[in-house]
């Protein structure tokens, strides 16, 4: 008998190898040296930290990320279906990492005083949070300003005025900025 439950593993189960890969890559090297970091166990929604969503926390934050990073895979491995991407397997490779490394920060402001942060503008508060990811940061060859700008347009609360922000980007981040 089929079962139309939904698993992780169906979650995490990719048509195209490049997903799989990628989605492998934020396991091994984000997802799991974080799963019990205690600046990644505050609530998605902010929990006691935020006033309006006090009594409804919710899931984790890191959990939060994942399930996101996960559809969002999902989303564009079934967008890319038929198509072929072994031409610029590389680029799309380091895209998806990026995308996903930026992802993680799409709401960085919950990882601190959100209330004093609520906007993301103070930057200095993801200054804090990347100076743990500089291999990362290096092997994608991301600034810090990169990523401000992934997590700024990733965010639905942000993402409007996300070129409005003042960064100096290294890189053309119009995928990456799309992500989620």
């Amino acid at each position: 008998m089929k079962s139309d439950n939904i698993n992780v593993e169906s979650i995490i189960n990719f048509q195209n190898c490049l997903f799989t890969e990628a989605m492998d890559w934020a396991t091994n090297s984000i997802f799991s040296p974080l799963w019990m970091e205690p600046d990644f166990m505050k609530c998605a929604k902010g929990g006691n930290e935020k006033d309006t969503y006090a009594n409804k926390s919710d899931m984790f934050y890191l959990i939060h990320i994942f399930s996101g990073t996960a559809m969002a895979l999902k989303v564009l491995d079934y967008k890319y279906l038929n198509k072929n991407l072994d031409d610029d397997t590389e680029n799309i490779t380091k895209k998806l990492k990026r995308s996903i490394f930026g992802y993680l920060f799409h709401d960085f402001n919950k990882l601190s005083n959100y209330e004093e942060n609520k906007y993301m503008r103070d930057k200095s508060e993801l200054d804090i949070q990347l100076e743990k990811f500089s291999s990362i940061m290096e092997e994608l060859e991301l600034s810090k300003d990169d990523v401000y700008f992934i997590a700024f347009s990733t965010e639905k609360g942000t993402q409007y005025i996300s070129n409005s922000i003042d960064v100096s980007l290294e890189h053309n981040l119009q995928f990456e900025s799309s992500f989620s």
